[in-house]
């Protein structure tokens, strides 16, 4: 499988999907995604790990059926998700 680069930037050959090329190309994305979905402030560096946490353990699954980025964002609501019931939680306590 081959990573899919930000618009506007051409490689003669890609790399391989690996965690650090998904990473590379898509971490500011990913931030800013978990920052506009509610993500404390406080939280945005650890809910950016978990995500990348996830793509390490998932990426032998996926199978390039849809764009990078939009497995990445299903993974993002779930862990956005998780990240503002955990604060909820703690809040209530």
């Amino acid at each position: 499988l081959q990573a899919s680069l930000p618009a506007g930037e051409r490689v003669a050959q890609r790399e391989p999907l690996s965690v650090a090329v998904v990473y590379d190309a898509h971490g500011d994305y990913v931030w800013r995604c978990l920052r506009s979905l509610g993500v404390a402030p406080s939280q945005l560096d650890d809910a950016v790990q978990d995500v990348f946490v996830v793509v390490h353990q998932k990426l032998h699954d996926f199978d390039g059926a849809c764009a990078v980025r939009t497995w990445l964002y299903a993974i993002v609501i779930r862990v956005a998700r998780k990240q503002r019931a955990q604060r909820a939680k703690h809040r209530a306590q």
